[in-house]
């Protein structure tokens, strides 16, 4: 669901995602102002925008009917990287303890989680 205001005048919003997968995009008239406003249908970050801010970010292909998106890539910061890091070898730790409690029935020594 997206609740809130459209982007071009402060209109209230609110609009149900289509049937299928996400994300997924509409375009449509405002009922409030006529402009058209673009709308991201997604579980996580819905977002409605003006047609200007949407071409600014993505781009549209009506011969193919696809939308990429032109955000650029942004690199994290070292302290992103290191969280990140010790996160990936947690979850390792982790995952191979689950794996051999699958195959042999029990848990390594010290692999309470």
């Amino acid at each position: 669901m997206i609740f809130g205001s459209y982007p071009c005048c402060d209109g209230a919003l609110s609009l149900a995602p289509p049937e299928g997968d996400l994300p997924k995009y509409g375009k449509e008239a405002c009922p409030h102002c006529g402009a058209t406003v673009w709308h991201r249908f997604a579980r996580l970050d819905p977002e409605s925008f003006t047609e200007e801010q949407f071409l600014e970010r993505y781009r549209v292909d009506e011969a193919t009917n696809t939308i990429a998106d032109m955000a650029p890539y942004v690199e994290p910061s070292p302290e992103i990287k290191a969280l990140l890091d010790d996160v990936q070898k947690r979850l390792a730790v982790v995952l191979e303890a689950d794996f051999v409690e699958l195959l042999t029935g029990q848990r390594p020594k010290g692999e309470d989680q």
